[in-house]
Formats: C-alpha cells, sequence, structure tokens
C-alpha cells in the first residue's frame, strides 16, 4: 500500500547521516551565564550536628542568591537563604542556613516520602558534567531524607530507587532551620582529572508559600533540567575511592494457611499441612571498578519486602503489566531506558519496552498434568544471581550491562488415584542486556544501540512446547536537539528473532500481539513448520519540547508482524503503523483566577501492514490550577470507526464502532492536614457499550508521624461484544468454518487500596497495604458474528438457534433444527473476592544496614455469582480463610 510505503520510508531514514550532517552546525552555548558556586577545600574533621559551628565553614564564601520557580517567577527568594559548600578527602558536605519568619513546615516520614506539606532544602550534582545524568540529596526540617539519581538531560526523570549511603542533620531554631549534610565521594561517579568541574543546582522549597527557589534559574519558557544547572568549581585532587560496599542478609520465612480438600477426592493435599518454614541467605554487592563505573551484583535475592502487587481482572486478550518494585532491577533502569537516546522517551513508556525486568524471576508458565488435583508450584522462578554494570566511559559512552540466571523449576503433583509426580514448570534461563549511549554537543545530541538475549534449557520435554529456547533483540536509538534545546528529533528502529520448537512458534505467531491465522488476512501466512520468527520495530518524532506557550509535536511509527519482545520485554501489539500528532498551549504566568493551565489535543490513526484503517482518534485535554493550589484536569476523544482486527481474536476483522470518552480529575492543595483526589470517567459507543469509572483517594495526616490514605474505585461495565470463545464448524461458511462467540457483558468492580504510614522516627518506620477487591461479570444473550467486516451478530435463541442452561453449561444448537451440530459452553459468570495486603516494619539500624518484619496476607475465592452485593461480598470475603506469611530479614552493609 502507499501510505505503508510511505511511513515505512520515514522510519528507515538512515539514522547516522542526519547526525552526521547536523553535526556540522556550531553547538548551541549551553553554559552561558550559569551562576558559580565555590568549595573551599578543609583539613579538620566535620561532626555532622545541624549547627554549622566549626569554624571553617566560614572561610567558604556564602551562597545567597535564590530565585523563584514558583510562584512568582523571576522574583527573589522570600525568605534569607545562605548555603556553604567545603570538602576534604572522602566527601563534600553542604551547610544551608534557612531563616523564615513564621513556624517552619515539617512532617516525619520514610526515606524517599513524598510531601508538599512539608519545607525540603536539596543539592543535586552533575558530577559526570554531561548535563545528563544528577544525583539530588533533599532533607526536610525532621531530617526525613529523599535521594534520586535524576538522567535526561532537559527532559529529565528522577529513579528515587537509588539509595546512597549519606547523612544529614537539621536543627530548628526560632529564626529557621538549619542542614548539614555529608555526600561521600565514595557514592557519586566523576573522572580522574584532577581539577574536578561540576553542574549543581540547589533548591528550598518553603512549603506554607508553595514556594520553590533555586540556585540556578531557568524560565518555564526554556529548557532547563540538568543542563541548566550552576557551574561547582574548587573541587582538586579528590580520592577516587574503589568503594567495595557489601550488603550480606539472613532471612527466616514461616507461611500459615489453610489446607484444602478437592471435591472429587476424599485425602487431602500433600503439600500442605497448614505450615511451612524456610530460611536463606544472599548477597549484595557493589563495587566501583573505576571512579565511574560500578558493579552491583546479588547472589540468591529476595525481594520479599517488597509491597504486593494489586488484584485486576483481565477479560482482554493482553497481559496485565505490572510495576517493577524490586530494588535490584530499578536502581540504575533509567540507562536501559530505550528509544530516543536521552533515556526516557520512546518505547519505554506505554508501549513496546525491550527491557521488561519482571520476566526476570517471574511465575513459572509452565503447566501441570490436566489430571493433578493436587500441585505445589514456586510463586516465582529462584534468582541464582544477577550483575549490573553501569557507568561512563572516558570517551563519553554511558554504558549498561545486566546478566541474571534463573533456575529451573519443577512442581510436584498428584492425581486422583493419589499417584504423585514431577514436571518442570520453568527452564533455567540466562538473560542479558546490553545498552550503550554516546552524547555529544553538551548532551544535545545522544545516539545509542540496545542488544537483548534470552537462551532457556530446554532439557525437559515438558518444556520444549511451552517455551521459545531463544529469543534476541537489537536496535540502534538518536535524540538530536538544537535551537537552545527548543526543539528535538528523535527516533529508533530495532529488530527481534525467536526460535524454538515448532509448537511454541506457533504459539507466537498465534497471540495476540499478531494472530497469524487470521482467514481474512491474505499478507500474513501462519506456517506450523516454522521454528524462528523475525520483525521489525521503529518510529521517528519531531518535538517543540519549549517555549513561551505553544509545544507540540508529530511522530509516526510502525511494528512489523513479525516483531516480539515479551520475553525479556513488553509489549501487546505487533501489526501496526500509525500518524499522530498533538498541539499545546500553555500559560505558566499567574492570573487573577487560574495559577497556570494549559490545553492540548491533536489526531492520531492507525493501520495493520495489511492496509487496513484500523480507526483514528481525536483528543483535547485541558489542565488548570487555581490561585488555590486546587488543580482539575479534563480531557475529551473521539473515536472514529475503521475495522477490528483483534475483536475475534484471531477470526476475521469486524467494523469498529463510533466511540467517545470523557474523563476529570479534581486535586486539592496538598499542603493541607487533608487533601483528596477525584478521578471519573465515563465511555459510550455507538453499540451501547458504556464504561463508568470513579476513583477517590482522600489522605489524612493527623500528626507529623501519621499519614492515612484511603482509595475507594468503582467501576461498571457494559460490554455489547465480549469475546468468549470460537466453535469449529465446517457449516459456518460466512464466518470460514468457524463461529464466534459474544455476549453481552455486565461487569462491576469495586476496590479499596488502603495504606498507613507511621515513622517513629527517620530511620523507624510501619508501612501497611491492603486492598479488598469485590468483582463480578454477568455473561448473557450469547451471540455470534454475522459476517466479517460488520459489527452485527444472530443472537441463540432469538435470531437463530436454540439455547438452554443445564447444570452450569449451555447448550446450543446454532441453527434449531438445521444440519449444524450443537455443541456446550461453560457458564462465564463469576463472582471474585480478594483480599492483598503486608505490614513492613523497617529499621535502619546503623547506615546502610536495615532490618525488615514483614507480614504478608492473602485470601480470597472465586464463585459462578453474577452479581456484586456489597454486604453479602464483605461478609464472604472476611470469612475465607487466610495465607499467611512471616518473614525476618536483616542486612549488614558493610564498606571495607
Amino acid at each position: 500500500m502507499p501510505l505503508r510505503a510511505a511511513l515505512l520510508g520515514v522510519i528507515c531514514l538512515t539514522v547516522p547521516t542526519t547526525l552526521v550532517a547536523q553535526s556540522a552546525m556550531p553547538e548551541d552555548d549551553v553554559t552561558t551565564a550559569l551562576p558559580i558556586a565555590e568549595a573551599v577545600p578543609v583539613s579538620e574533621s566535620i561532626t555532622l550536628d545541624g549547627r554549622l559551628d566549626e569554624a571553617v565553614w566560614q572561610d567558604a564564601p556564602p551562597i545567597t542568591r535564590f530565585t523563584q520557580t514558583d510562584p512568582n517567577e523571576g522574583r527573589p527568594v522570600t525568605q534569607p537563604t545562605r548555603v556553604r559548600l567545603i570538602y576534604d578527602q572522602h566527601a563534600l558536605y553542604v551547610g544551608a542556613v534557612l531563616r523564615d519568619t513564621a513556624a517552619i513546615s515539617t512532617r516525619l516520614a520514610r526515606r524517599d516520602s513524598h510531601m508538599e506539606d512539608s519545607d525540603w532544602f536539596s543539592v543535586s550534582l552533575d558530577s559526570y558534567d554531561d548535563n545528563l545524568t544528577a544525583y539530588r540529596f533533599e532533607v526536610n526540617p525532621s531530617g526525613v531524607r529523599r535521594d534520586e539519581k535524576l538522567s535526561g538531560g532537559s527532559t529529565w526523570h528522577g529513579d528515587n530507587s537509588w539509595d546512597p549511603v549519606w547523612e544529614a542533620s537539621t536543627t530548628v531554631t526560632d529564626s529557621g532551620w538549619v542542614v548539614e549534610m555529608r555526600i561521600p565521594f565514595s557514592q557519586l561517579r566523576f573522572s580522574g582529572a584532577s581539577h574536578q568541574h561540576w553542574g549543581i543546582q540547589l533548591e528550598r522549597t518553603i512549603a506554607r508559600r508553595q514556594e520553590q527557589a533555586v540556585f540556578a534559574f531557568t524560565p518555564r519558557s526554556e529548557p532547563g533540567g540538568i543542563a541548566r544547572y550552576g557551574r561547582l568549581e574548587g573541587l582538586e585532587n579528590l580520592q577516587r575511592d574503589r568503594g567495595l560496599e557489601l550488603l550480606p542478609y539472613v532471612l527466616a520465612r514461616g507461611s500459615y494457611g489453610p489446607v484444602d480438600v478437592a471435591d472429587d477426592v476424599t485425602f487431602a493435599n500433600p503439600f500442605r499441612d497448614g505450615s511451612e518454614y524456610s530460611s536463606s541467605t544472599g548477597l549484595n554487592l557493589k563495587y566501583r571498578l573505576a571512579s565511574n563505573m560500578t558493579l552491583d551484583a546479588a547472589v540468591n535475592p529476595d525481594f520479599g519486602q517488597v509491597e504486593v502487587d494489586p488484584a485486576v481482572v483481565n477479560l482482554t486478550a493482553y497481559e496485565t503489566r505490572f510495576e517493577e518494585k524490586r530494588p535490584f532491577f530499578v536502581e540504575g533502569s533509567d540507562i536501559f531506558q530505550f528509544g530516543g537516546g536521552g533515556g526516557h522517551h520512546g518505547p519505554g513508556g506505554g508501549g513496546t519496552q525491550l527491557l521488561y525486568s519482571r520476566r526476570i524471576g517471574a511465575r513459572p508458565q509452565g503447566d501441570v498434568p490436566d489430571d493433578a488435583v493436587y500441585s505445589s508450584r514456586p510463586d516465582a522462578s529462584t534468582i541464582l544471581g544477577a550483575a549490573k554494570l553501569t557507568g561512563l566511559t572516558a570517551g563519553g559512552w554511558s554504558v549498561g550491562v545486566l546478566e541474571a540466571v534463573t533456575a529451573q523449576e519443577k512442581a510436584s503433583y498428584v492425581d486422583a488415584n493419589d499417584v504423585t509426580g514431577s514436571t518442570a514448570v520453568a527452564p533455567l534461563a540466562n538473560y542479558f542486556v546490553g545498552r550503550v549511549q554516546r552524547h555529544m554537543r553538551a548532551g544535545q545530541t545522544v545516539v545509542g544501540a540496545m542488544a537483548t538475549a534470552v537462551n532457556r534449557r530446554l532439557s525437559a520435554p515438558a518444556l520444549v512446547d511451552q517455551f521459545r529456547g531463544s529469543a534476541y533483540t537489537g536496535g540502534v536509538d538518536f535524540r538530536y536537539e538544537w535551537a537552545a534545546r527548543e526543539w528535538s528529533v528523535s527516533g529508533y528502529l530495532a529488530g527481534s528473532r525467536i526460535a524454538g520448537d515448532s509448537t511454541a512458534m506457533e504459539a507466537a505467531q498465534t497471540s495476540s500481539a499478531r494472530y497469524y491465522q487470521r482467514p481474512d488476512a491474505s499478507y500474513l501466512r501462519l506456517d506450523s513448520a516454522a521454528t524462528s520468527l523475525a520483525g521489525y520495530t521503529g518510529r521517528i518524532s519531531i518535538s517543540k519540547d519549549a517555549g513561551l506557550h505553544w509545544r507540540g509535536n508529530a511522530r509516526v511509527s510502525a511494528t512489523s508482524p513479525g516483531f516480539e519482545a515479551n520475553d525479556l520485554g513488553y509489549q501487546r501489539d505487533a501489526d501496526r503503523a500509525s500518524a499522530s500528532a498533538s498541539l499545546r498551549y500553555e500559560e505558566n504566568r499567574p492570573g487573577p483566577v487560574f495559577r497556570q493551565w494549559n490545553i492540548d489535543g491533536g489526531p492520531d490513526a492507525t493501520w495493520n501492514y495489511g492496509g487496513d484503517f484500523l480507526g483514528a482518534s481525536m483528543d483535547l485535554g485541558t489542565r488548570l490550577e487555581l490561585l488555590s493550589y486546587w488543580t482539575g484536569d479534563f480531557n475529551f476523544s473521539h473515536d472514529f470507526p475503521g475495522y477490528d482486527d483483534r475483536l475475534t481474536r484471531g477470526g476475521p476483522l469486524t467494523r469498529g464502532v463510533t466511540r467517545d470518552r470523557a474523563s476529570f480529575r479534581l486535586e486539592s492543595d496538598s499542603r493541607k492536614p487533608w487533601s483528596l483526589r477525584l478521578n471519573t470517567s465515563y465511555e459510550w459507543d455507538a453499540a451501547g457499550s458504556t464504561q463508568a469509572h470513579t476513583g477517590l483517594r482522600l489522605e489524612l495526616r493527623p500528626s507529623s508521624a501519621w499519614n492515612i490514605s484511603v482509595g475507594p474505585s468503582w467501576q461498571r461495565t457494559q460490554a455489547a461484544a465480549q469475546y468468549v470463545e470460537s466453535v469449529e464448524d465446517p457449516l459456518a461458511t460466512a464466518t470460514y468454518g468457524q463461529r464466534y462467540l459474544f455476549a453481552h457483558l455486565d461487569q462491576t468492580t469495586v476496590s479499596m487500596e488502603t495504606r498507613l504510614n507511621v515513622t517513629f522516627r527517620p530511620g523507624l518506620t510501619i508501612q501497611v497495604y491492603a486492598q479488598p477487591f469485590l468483582a463480578s461479570g454477568d455473561f448473557s444473550g450469547l451471540k455470534e458474528l454475522r459476517a466479517p467486516g460488520t459489527f452485527s451478530f444472530l443472537r441463540y435463541g432469538v435470531d437463530t438457534g436454540t439455547i438452554s442452561l443445564q447444570d452450569g453449561e449451555y447448550i446450543i444448537d446454532p441453527d434449531g433444527p438445521g444440519p449444524a451440530q450443537s455443541f456446550t459452553l461453560d457458564n462465564e459468570d463469576f463472582n471474585r473476592r480478594s483480599l492483598r495486603g503486608n505490614a513492613v516494619l523497617r529499621w535502619q539500624w546503623r547506615p546502610g544496614s536495615t532490618l525488615f518484619l514483614v507480614w504478608q496476607q492473602s485470601r480470597s475465592d472465586y464463585t459462578d455469582l453474577n452479581d456484586l452485593r456489597l454486604g453479602r461480598d464483605t461478609r464472604a470475603l472476611l470469612g475465607i480463610p487466610p495465607d499467611n506469611v512471616f518473614v525476618l530479614k536483616i542486612s549488614y552493609w558493610l564498606n571495607p
């Protein structure tokens, strides 16, 4: 098709040629008028007590010029602020005297908590001096610390999983508060030069005024971020400690739960007796191979203290994507983002990503035999070991390498005759990721490459049909900024190849991402003998990233049918080509009503590789912030119908329908002792489907040490055509020998996420999370697709055939007295009740060393009721016997 050829032509522009042509342009001067801070060397010891009473503090020149970014952009800070910097051979010391004519705002919370109702002071260091990476250290008047690693230059984002070992002390006085920080050089990365030149940003937040003031000021109309930091001078002959850090741990675990008896046997579950005990040890290691290259390794890591995933009901053909919460994989993950060369641009957001680290150590996906009545299988694949190497070379290349090995896992089972057996459910697997990026023109040009590899040892016959033997992806990406970083162009091109047994490859071809078996897709061919599958994906985007009012972007992208990244990445769709654009107008200067507001919108359109138009949409949204700091968002979108090549889940095309969505969000001033956030949305289409959702989050802060939040959520879905199943029938000639069955779905979901945080002191906290979850689904009006290319159906018992319900099964004769054979279909109605939660006592009993005491509880059941009754289902939920897990984990930080 001409359109497809045009899109692919744009995607496949030769990236190196473009960059060579652009590199001849003069570099933008990004260091003009940047303020300078000076650090002074000292030889005497500093006592970290938040008082700044050592005489050496007076030898450092004070930094007093701070400029507001909010609420009165460009005006001086309203309260006197004085900062000094000194250093010795091992650490940088930051001292700040923060005067205030009114009572300061402060709270207690666990480390890395986000508290908008507290004053803060922070220092950010671009110790690489690359305009792309920085380390931020923050503290509030109560001594609560936050730290994060920033990356991405002018469009930066933060990684708060980074937990360096550093210290801060604060004192509150009658005239304000005082900060004293000690930041060890061992926690930073920098070059080996004798004279160091770093970027630095100092920030002060005065919560009661919602005031933010900075040392290096950049107007909102201009690109800011790390590239616009001030300059830190005076650092000389720093000691480059290789910084070996060891974090061994010991763990004890006890599990308690009910022992079930299956309905069709007389013996109890032999794999459970109501309790189970285990213990383990492991080690995390951090070693600085050079001043700016770090090796992180983990042997037998445990993540039992991580918050549990929320419960969901997923009736789509796509996998639910959960957030990565394990510290080893979250920390430093920014370097493995792929798609725009600058860090977070590209498919690492909501679309395809080459690395989705939840694949490593995931729940084993292999099956136990169908005749098993009891089985015992691990909840996760054991990570035998994992290692990361990250850093920046002297030549300006950032490097990231991740390697992990997971063990073969087996499940034991017993059948109805009390005969036991064992089968492999996950293979021994090796995961590899390599990432390099080259930064040029002070970070305004970035080119990079990334490769991933998964290799599995399919030694057990049960694994060959279910798993791919190998999976590889590789790609290049770039980002080029010009006009003082106001404009940018970015793009990527990646390929994939998977290989394995023909059964596993057929499953890949028929998966929900591509559906090669579609009977009316002449451009696709299902090859049941294939032992490999390959494809590509790419995108190119041009953006206006800054300006007083106008911003926007335009992009085109394409993913071939054979592209597959789900062995180590995350991907929902293949066989797609799309184009989109957006335009945004914003006003950041306070007016008589609004503090700031914006409005944006734009179109997008999608096709498959057969040239079928899959639809387009037009979006419009606005965000408003009142002078009172209440904010509101409103968004509306309209979908123009095209064809749908996914509704029948491997069957023929259907016709899409017009669809509209509207959503609204309201959020109160977060500085108050209470705050709320309301989200509501409504969706409707021409076929009569609707979806309504309302969510509320209420946060209470009854004291400086307590934080309570409750988040009830309600959703009601009425789907006119929910896919149920397909049934083979040679007489269904109108639909290629298959009957594609649908139903009207009435689904209701109610849940409430509850969190309680209690902080006794900054290093001793309790966190409690609980999510009761109720859901029901009523499938009615069973019907079959009338004809391909339509959104028209034949309802059984009304338009054609007969239907009856007997013993929980539907008996359907699709043509009544006609020749077609009748078939049975399970009643899909459901009622699900679930409660998941955990409580974590965290005590940092010495710098870097932590004790965790964890309690996890889960309870759930699943019935064939088709309605949700809050009282009945809540009582039933509380009556379900729970599974309880208790964990004691102690880690000890060593810095030999």
